[in-house]
């Protein structure tokens, strides 16, 4: 299977045009196929900070070494070094909201403590109390939202607080999600299972044997409100660099971003040229004197992505540090990792990112004509090559979208008109059953309403579909004008729909016919 797997993503990869993850969500237009290979192997310390989804995130590990926090009594002793070697400054404390919400299953006791959200991190705080482990540490696995989107952990910490009770800390890069109202954000944790584990030493060599694994659920809802104590700034390169690994791996460091509590560093990993099995990355962060800062570990990927980012939680660098990253690498296989970069990075010779003003282009079809942002791109037709004979989308206008969010995958608009004798109703039960009939997909529908094109009344339909790793949403808006069916259909993830709300309905509405 792991060898199918690797050439069904290669073949699906080929045509580098059509964004992954179109190719990935549509493939039940083309074959059954299942992609998930999720290999277990894990890397871990003594005192770490591990990450606890499958998506595309890090891990940082303390450098510190040892214990440092075994078996000292009182939370509030423990939270300073704690958070700081988690990358978040003394703000943090100071303007945490408390929620002491707790739930006790199977003699498990999930207290949630306190939690912070500004412009660029949510941070959410518990302590977990296991009677009777046998393992000497513990990871979580859970599903989060913010406002009801699904988002994933960059960085977690934990310690020992006593015997059976752990200190745990999440963090969550909210930089990319556009947060509508920040009186009022919702935050859900829903703590799946607890695993049991011991701790093991070197990083080159070790891989978790779990032991007793707790599943009963560990749900809570809070609301906290966005305080940007100050404000968020995004800078980039002007002369991205990027680095190549003999395997023909280029990595770079594309972006920085500072906030109220933390900031972030993003590294970019592109496997494009890369034809060699699977492999974990690791990073060690020095300073300008090669002093070690943190450890950040890669967790595995429910899904190969060959270009993704890893974001680094770094509250002890800043706009003017000069660091080394030092990247270390094991290819599935091998005994033990390898360094294999070594990259500088001079944070001084970044710019900040502004804000980008938009105008909108018009295209005129025989039949149609639609108002875009300057900055999508427009493709005329989505040929054979693409998106294969079967697919709904052959034959289509397609509106490219740039990515807003961490991931480097579009969103996309597509636009088709086909002569069709039927009705509205006939076409939404059409609709309907392609996303519920489909061979491999299912969406489910999340609403539908009546919407205002430019010069007609349309409708929409809402439906959603995950990966495992992310939630995707189809937004497909149509009518029957003359014997003619209009349908306008977003694809891209929950998070992207989110931030592209306002575009698409302003799209929606310029639509001409």
């Amino acid at each position: 299977m792991k060898d199918f797997d690797k050439e069904f993503r290669k073949q699906i990869q080929e045509d580098t045009k059509i964004p992954d993850n179109i190719n990935q969500l549509f493939s039940n237009f083309e074959s059954e196929v299942n992609m998930k290979e999720n290999n277990k192997q894990k890397s871990n310390v003594v005192t770490f900070f591990r990450n606890v989804s499958v998506a595309a995130c890090a891990v940082v590990v303390l450098g510190i070494g040892g214990c440092t926090f075994a078996h000292i009594n009182g939370v509030e002793n423990i939270l300073s070094p704690l958070l700081n070697n988690l990358g978040i400054n003394s703000k943090y404390k100071e303007n945490a909201t408390e929620f002491n919400n707790e739930v006790t299953k199977e003699n498990i006791t999930v207290k949630l403590l306190d939690g912070a959200i500004d412009d660029t991190l949510l941070i959410v705080g518990a302590k977990i109390d296991v009677q009777n482990i046998q393992g000497s540490w513990i990871e979580i696995n859970g599903q989060y939202k913010i406002n009801d989107l699904q988002i994933n952990p960059i960085n977690t910490t934990i310690d020992r607080l006593t015997d059976s009770e752990f200190i745990y800390y999440q963090v969550f890069d909210v930089s990319e999600i556009d947060i509508k109202n920040k009186e009022n954000v919702k935050i859900e944790l829903n703590i799946i299972e607890i695993k049991e584990y011991n701790e093991v030493e070197d990083i080159d060599s070790a891989y978790i044997e779990y032991g007793k694994v707790y599943t009963n659920g560990w749900d809570f809802e809070e609301t906290i409100s966005v305080k940007n104590l100050s404000d968020a700034k995004r800078f980039e390169f002007t002369d991205l660099k990027t680095y190549k690994t003999n395997n023909n791996i280029e990595i770079s460091v594309p972006e920085f971003i500072t906030g109220s509590y933390s900031n972030i560093l993003k590294i970019k990993t592109d496997k494009t040229n890369y034809n060699g099995d699977s492999f974990e990355k690791y990073y060690k962060i020095l300073d300008d004197q090669k002093n070690e800062i943190a450890t950040f570990n890669e967790e595995d990927r429910a899904y190969d992505h060959r270009v993704y980012n890893d974001r680094l939680v770094l509250g002890n660098i800043d706009r003017n540090s000069k660091i080394y990253i030092e990247v270390y690498m094991q290819v599935y296989g091998d005994e033990k990792f390898n360094k294999v970069l070594e990259i500088p990075v001079d944070l001084s010779k970044t710019t900040e990112k502004g804000e980008k003003v938009t105008n909108l282009k018009e295209f005129k079809a025989d039949t149609y004509t639609i108002k875009y942002n300057d900055n999508w791109n427009l493709i005329p037709k989505v040929y054979t090559s693409r998106v294969g004979p079967n697919s709904i989308y052959l034959g289509t206008l397609e509106l490219e979208i740039p990515s807003t969010t961490n991931s480097e995958y579009t969103s996309s608009i597509y636009v088709k008109v086909t002569d069709e004798n039927t009705t509205v109703e006939d076409l939404a039960l059409k609709i309907r059953r392609e996303n519920t009939q489909s061979v491999s997909e299912y969406f489910e529908e999340k609403s539908s309403s009546e919407v205002a094109l430019k010069n007609q009344k349309g409708y929409t339909i809402v439906s959603t579909t995950t990966d495992g790793e992310e939630n995707y949403i189809k937004q497909d808006t149509f009518t029957v004008i003359n014997g003619k069916v209009y349908r306008i259909i977003f694809l891209g993830s929950e998070k992207e729909y989110n931030n592209l709300q306002d575009e698409l309905n302003e799209f929606v509405s310029n639509f001409e016919i």
